[in-house]
């Protein structure tokens, strides 16, 4: 049974984000972390035993710049590549990397909405909630140890720029390249 106040944060934050879905919010024995899961009725599943207040906030927030982002059906996608080229290491590769970038950018975007004062807290809250984290869990993406580490120094060093840095950096690589194609 999902707790009352757990779905009254989720009703709250789709609200403030402006998204109609996912339906449900479930507590789930067999899953070690947090995610959403399905294509035509996203579901966020959360680890048996509830999580404490500001955690879920920031899961919540989390699973939900997922959604938004639509990230669920790129991860299937992944999914069935790694289905079809089972037997290609490099598509593997591809799947992992890809997993990993994916959660980067949500957590990059999570923050982006949050403000850069959040973002100890966010660390935190991952670095908790892996704590929790008991047995094997396949399906579960970005908490391994390696893959916390890259995430916790990522949200560390996020940096939000302004658009005047990002058109000048636009400016300039347009400016490299067409002085790159111009000597050819």
């Amino acid at each position: 049974m999902t707790d009352p106040a757990a779905v009254d944060m989720l009703e709250a934050l789709r609200a403030e984000l402006g998204i109609a879905a996912p339906g449900e919010l479930v507590e789930c024995p067999g899953v070690a972390g947090p995610m959403m899961t399905g294509l035509l009725r996203p579901t966020i599943l959360l680890p048996a035993g509830g999580v404490d207040g500001e955690a879920l906030w920031f899961i919540l927030r989390h699973e939900l710049t997922h959604f938004k982002r639509r990230d669920i059906p790129y991860k299937a996608l992944l999914l069935c590549a790694g289905v079809v080229h089972w037997f290609n290491p490099l598509v593997w590769c591809m799947v992992f990397l890809l997993d990993r970038d994916l959660e980067q950018a949500c957590d990059e975007r999570a923050i982006a909405l949050l403000g850069e004062r959040w973002k100890d807290r966010y660390a935190l809250a991952l670095v908790a909630l892996a704590e929790q984290k008991q047995g094997f869990a396949p399906l579960c993406s970005g908490f391994g140890r390696n893959g916390l580490e890259e995430r916790i120094v990522s949200i560390m060093k996020y940096r939000k720029y302004s658009r005047w840095v990002a058109a000048t950096a636009a400016v300039s690589m347009l400016a490299v390249a067409s002085v790159s194609a111009a000597s050819l």
